[in-house]
């Protein structure tokens, strides 16, 4: 009896695919690839020859780190610490970070520091600047986790890629680029435009070259944008964003005593004013 279950479950468990010399290599092709190759193919590339004159080409060298298990947004941020760094001061700040993900980039940097050495050429393996270095999301494992009252729910699994491109040389001042010019130069570029500054006056203001009220100093509505504010129940409200524009004209001089001239008199003439207007005034008889 245990011999004929051991020859159904035989059966059962056998493949169809017959692995041969004629039959690997279609299996294989029809297979798809777990780990990123592209990255590497830049290995491979081959540059035509230089003018004479021609700045030389630095060489590089890029490797990549695949599938091993961590997050790959937590990832991101030791990817991007050491973007601009030589490959000794990122060697160096990686053994300080507390963090498991640093070891693994460490590791691909001192990997594609040896084979700089050893595949490409390059004469001193501390004369490397990380020019690229970015992670990515690898293999995703999903299990189930147990909840109460008999409930199943879903975990995932994290995997990440991790690519990295050494250059030979010495890296840039500024990597990213946000200010190429130096202090003194971007000083100089800002008081270059305070020159050239022109104070634009909108449509409808009219200068005035004098009048009955001297200065001035007023506001206007400017132009407003409408946006989305949301409310209870996936309702949807209207919000406005004012602007303004302020106006001002400046008059060489001392001020005037009563800007607004609500009584151009003295207190003397508004007294004697006062007691004409009683004496003109009629009573009138109601009966």
């Amino acid at each position: 009896m245990n011999t004929i279950l051991k020859h159904l479950c035989g059966v059962g468990l056998t493949s169809n695919h017959v692995y041969g010399i004629h039959t690997s290599a279609p299996i294989a092709a029809w297979a798809k690839a777990k780990t990123p190759r592209r990255f590497l193919e830049y290995n491979r590339k081959i540059f035509p020859p230089q003018a004479i004159g021609e700045d030389p080409r630095p060489a590089f060298v890029c490797h990549q780190k695949t599938n091993f298990k961590y997050s790959p947004k937590k990832l991101w941020y030791i990817a991007s610490f050491v973007r601009g760094m030589t490959v000794d001061e990122a060697i160096k700040q990686l053994s300080f970070v507390n963090k498991k993900g640093a070891v693994f980039v460490k590791e691909a940097i001192q990997e594609a520091q040896e084979l700089a050495v050893k595949n490409h050429n390059v004469e001193y393996k501390s004369n490397l600047w990380v020019a690229e270095s970015f992670a990515n999301k690898g293999m995703l494992i999903k299990g189930i986790r147990r909840h109460a009252r008999g409930r199943m729910g879903e975990v995932r699994y994290m995997y990440s890629h991790y690519f990295v491109r050494l250059e030979e040389g010495k890296p840039p001042k500024d990597y990213y680029k946000r200010n190429e010019l130096t202090p003194q130069e971007q000083l100089d570029s800002w008081l270059e435009q305070m020159r050239k500054r022109k104070i634009g006056v909108p449509k409808g203001y009219v200068h005035m070259k004098g009048g009955d009220r001297g200065a001035e100093s007023f506001a206007n509505k400017g132009m407003m944008i409408k946006g989305i504010r949301r409310h209870a129940r996936g309702r949807m409200g209207e919000v406005r964003y004012m602007y303004s524009h302020y106006f001002v004209r400046l008059e060489e001089g001392k001020p005037p005593k009563d800007y607004y001239k609500r009584n151009e008199l003295t207190p003397q003439e508004q007294l004697d004013s006062w007691l004409e207007q009683m004496r003109k005034r009629k009573i009138v008889n109601s009966y």
